[in-house]
């Protein structure tokens, strides 16, 4: 995936350490990645996401 990230302008890659079912099995920063994409005034990265770029 990184290297597809890099080829995509403004990409930001957020890898969260989870199964097939990252919003089952790690709900929180799957909600925290989600609301960050969105511009949520209150979103923080997720603390155990790693963010890449």
């Amino acid at each position: 995936m990184p290297a597809a990230a890099d080829l995509i302008p403004d990409c930001h890659l957020v890898t969260i350490e989870a199964g097939h079912l990252v919003h089952q099995d790690r709900p929180a920063e799957f909600r925290e990645a989600v609301r960050d994409f969105l511009g949520h005034p209150e979103a923080q990265p997720p603390a155990t996401a790693r963010a890449q770029r």
